[in-house]
């Protein structure tokens, strides 16, 4: 392969490289607004959590939104490349700067990408097992463990006495009860990890509102889980920190491109990528690096 050929070839592999980097910064935007939203809007953190609360809000709203400072600057970083991709002839120094700013950029995102796999690993401990200690210290054990199939043997176990949507055979407080039942009510979940987890009968806040009974049976409680807003909130985070991984080697590459196309563009100013052949390089053009 020559060296018209080679040229002309990065130079299409950095406008592909600038587009993903584009689309890259867009979707880095929005996915940690959902990923904040997410935290927000479902009340992760239980109640009688002995987490620091306001730090992991701060942390939380500071790394969102460092994200999303880091996906606008790597779209204005990839308009710019592109503008000069198409420019090259005439604009050499802006695509040099859009590659120094992209191999800026690879080591950034890396980082960001290992502050994400911290930020899981944490939450796992402050948030997840926080919310399995609150409804385990709720939940009695009465040598019974709920099969969603046996309908009939589940419900004979309502004889029992019936106070404050709990049955008498629940365990802890009255407060951690009211835990339970703000996550699950507002989670619309039922169980840490489903409807099987109660070994009680299950909590009235496992069926909605519209539930008439007072007594919240099988066959109408929620059946989503109440790991389950958690689980979408760590995949979201791990979807932010496995793209700006990969995302890190493309601007590593992008920057090596653009570098090195500007490089060819100030050797051979007279040089066509349309038409470059040997003479270009015999020509006695000064080398300006």
């Amino acid at each position: 392969m020559n060296k018209a050929a080679f040229v002309s070839f990065l130079r299409h592999l950095l406008f592909l490289l600038i587009i993903l980097k584009f689309i890259n910064g867009i979707a880095m935007i929005f996915q940690s607004e959902n990923c904040r939203d997410m935290f927000d809007k479902q009340s992760l953190l239980p109640l009688n959590s002995k987490a620091p609360i306001l730090k992991i809000d701060f942390t939380v709203d500071f790394l969102y939104s460092l994200t999303n400072s880091i996906g606008f600057l790597l779209m204005l970083l990839s308009a710019s490349g592109l503008v000069g991709a198409i420019c090259l002839n005439s604009r050499p120094l802006i695509i040099f700067a859009s590659g120094l700013g992209f191999l800026h950029m690879a080591p950034i995102e890396a980082t960001s990408a290992r502050v994400f796999d911290y930020l899981i690993n944490s939450f796992d401990v402050l948030i997840l097992k926080d919310v399995e200690k609150l409804f385990v210290s709720t939940n009695g054990f009465i040598n019974y463990t709920i099969d969603p199939d046996d309908i009939v043997g589940y419900n004979a176990l309502w004889d029992m006495p019936y106070e404050e949507g709990w049955h008498s055979r629940a365990i802890g407080t009255k407060a951690s009860h009211e835990f339970v039942d703000f996550t699950q009510i507002t989670q619309e979940c039922c169980g840490f990890i489903g409807r099987p987890f109660w070994e009680i009968p299950i909590p009235r806040s496992c069926c909605p509102d519209e539930y008439s009974d007072e007594k919240c049976v099988l066959q109408v409680a929620y059946s989503k889980t109440c790991e389950n807003e958690y689980d979408n909130f760590r995949q979201c985070t791990a979807g932010l920190r496995n793209e700006s991984c990969v995302f890190a080697i493309i601007s590593a590459v992008a920057g090596v491109v653009s570098l090195y196309l500007s490089y060819m563009r100030k050797k051979y100013p007279e040089g066509n990528y349309a038409d470059y052949s040997s003479s270009d390089e015999e020509s006695g053009v000064t080398d300006l690096f």
